[in-house]
């Protein structure tokens, strides 16, 4: 009789494994989906890749990266709230998504903060204003100078409604008392090749997708807009050295799905910490202009709430909304 109970206490403790056989095996036992907001060509996408290479490389697993543009990042946003929450699905997340467009009032079909887990902050993005070289200024001064002479004859470019291009050439707008035309595309890349183009004359874009274009003469930069210069730029004065009150870094972060397990979060976690720390990415971040700022999974819901707050201020002041 005694032995009644005991194996009674076995069959409970592995008929779930017997059910459900993945749960019994060791995070994680197949690929892994890097679902990516914007098209390829990007800063986000150039950090998404490159990170998503050596991930794969510290957790023994195929990382695949999804290009799912559209909607500024919503369309991908709500792809990953809606996957399972296992760890395989992960979506690399940016402001466009996650604070912009919150600020601008869009009705999303997710809920920025209750459906995701902030996993890891995979880079921050110094900024800077660039003309196509046919604009003729060669300063900051000359631009305002320029533009107020000829109000909304310049175009500016960005990632879409809400993006941080969008956000940052409104700021630019008001600090610098100038009235530019907007013109959304579906993502950095396309809107950096209309610039090259000439089909757009201006726009605030990363250093990382801009630095090649500057240093072949293809773009003019006038400032970054990080508080101190930036080594990839060191001749590019700051915009607030032109005495421009803007400020700020874009960021991208890996989160996953609502309800995905602690300890699967931890892991990741854990391995994106050493993918960034590996020699290759440091070196290519350092070359792209992208800072890499460690935080712990306790700092990043704190850092993301501050953002998303700051930018709903902006959005207010300016009056922007939806569109």
């Amino acid at each position: 009789m005694r032995r009644i109970p005991l194996l009674l206490l076995c069959v409970s403790l592995f008929t779930p494994l017997l059910l459900n056989p993945a749960s019994a095996q060791a995070f994680p036992n197949h690929q892994i989906r890097l679902v990516i907001p914007f098209p390829p060509g990007g800063g986000t996408d150039i950090a998404a890749r490159l990170v998503g290479e050596r991930l794969g490389a510290q957790l023994k697993q195929t990382v695949v990266p999804d290009n799912k543009p559209g909607a500024n990042g919503v369309i991908a946003s709500e792809l990953v709230a809606r996957a399972a929450p296992d760890g395989y699905t992960l979506l690399v997340a940016t402001g466009s998504s996650h604070a912009f467009a919150p600020a601008l009032g869009v009705k999303l079909p997710f809920d920025p903060v209750k459906d995701f887990i902030p996993v890891a902050l995979i880079g921050q993005f110094p900024t800077v204003l660039v003309l196509n070289p046919a604009v003729p200024a060669k300063t900051m001064r000359e631009f305002v100078d320029y533009a107020r002479q000829n109000p909304k004859k310049l175009n500016y470019g960005s990632a879409g409604n809400g993006s941080t291009n969008h956000f940052l050439g409104e700021l630019v707008k008001q600090v610098a008392g100038i009235d530019m035309l907007h013109v959304p595309y579906k993502g950095s890349g396309p809107a950096s090749q209309d610039l090259l183009a000439g089909q757009i004359q201006v726009m605030v874009d990363s250093v990382a997708a801009a630095k090649g274009n500057i240093e072949a003469g293809k773009l003019r930069a006038l400032g970054v807009t990080t508080p101190q210069r930036v080594a990839q730029l060191p001749d590019v004065p700051t915009l607030k050295e032109n005495g421009f009150d803007i400020e700020y870094a874009g960021w991208v972060v890996v989160m996953a799905p609502a309800g995905t397990p602690a300890d699967v979060v931890a892991t990741l976690h854990d391995a994106f910490a050493a993918a960034m720390n590996d020699p290759l990415v440091v070196d290519r971040y350092g070359k792209q202009g992208i800072i890499i700022k460690p935080m712990s999974l306790a700092e990043l819901p704190v850092y993301l709430r501050n953002d998303k707050e700051r930018w709903a201020k902006v959005a207010a002041q300016a009056g922007l909304k939806a569109e």
